[in-house]
C-alpha cells in the first residue's frame, strides 16, 4: 500500500485476513481491517500513517500494547481498536489526538489509571473505555470534554455536564 499515493479509502473488513498490519500510504484517510484475524502487534509504523481520519482495527487478535507513535495520526476522527486482546496502559499520548470524536477500546485488556490527557481531546464525542481492567479514579479532567455528551466509560454512559469525579470523600 505505501506505493499507492493515490489511494484514500481501503476496507477489508469482516474477511479473514491474517498477518501484520500493513504499512499504509501517505495519502490513505480511511483504514478498516475489521472483523479479521489479524493477531500480531501494532506497529510503531502506524504513526507513519498521518493522512487517517477513521482507523478500524476492532474485532481482530491483537495483542500488546498500543505503540505511543499513534499520536502522530494527528488528523484521525475516529479510533477503533476494540474487541481485542490489547494490554498495558492506555497511552498518555492518546491526548495528543486533538481532532478525535470516537475512541473505542473497549474489550480489551488494558490495565491502570485512565490517562489524565484524555480531558485534552476537545473534539471527542463518544468515549468506549468497556471491559477492561482500568481502576483508579475517573479523571477529573474529562469534565474539560464537550458538555451534555453521552461518554461510555464503564458499564454506563456519564453527562459530563454534571460530572462530578467520584472519590471516596464525596461518596454517600
Amino acid at each position: 500500500m505505501a506505493s499507492s499515493p493515490s489511494l484514500r479509502y481501503l476496507n477489508f473488513s469482516n474477511n479473514n485476513f491474517i498477518g501484520p498490519i500493513p504499512n499504509c500510504s501517505v495519502s490513505l484517510e480511511s483504514l478498516d481491517l475489521s472483523n479479521n484475524m489479524i493477531s500480531e502487534e501494532i506497529s510503531a509504523e502506524i504513526g507513519l500513517c498521518w493522512s487517517l481520519k477513521t482507523l478500524d482495527l476492532s474485532g481482530n487478535y491483537l495483542v500488546g500494547k498500543i505503540p505511543t507513535s499513534i499520536s502522530n495520526i494527528s488528523s484521525s476522527q475516529f479510533l477503533t481498536l476494540a474487541s481485542n486482546d490489547l494490554s498495558g496502559q492506555i497511552p498518555s499520548e492518546i491526548g495528543r489526538l486533538k481532532s478525535l470524536n470516537w475512541i473505542y477500546i473497549d474489550r480489551n485488556h488494558f490495565s491502570g489509571k485512565i490517562p489524565e490527557e484524555v480531558g485534552n481531546l476537545v473534539s471527542l464525542n463518544h468515549l468506549d473505555l468497556a471491559w477492561n481492567n482500568l481502576s483508579g479514579q475517573i479523571p477529573s479532567s474529562l469534565g474539560n470534554l464537550r458538555p451534555s455528551l453521552p461518554l461510555p466509560v464503564g458499564k454506563q454512559a456519564y453527562r459530563l455536564a454534571s460530572y462530578t469525579p467520584f472519590s471516596p470523600q464525596n461518596a454517600d
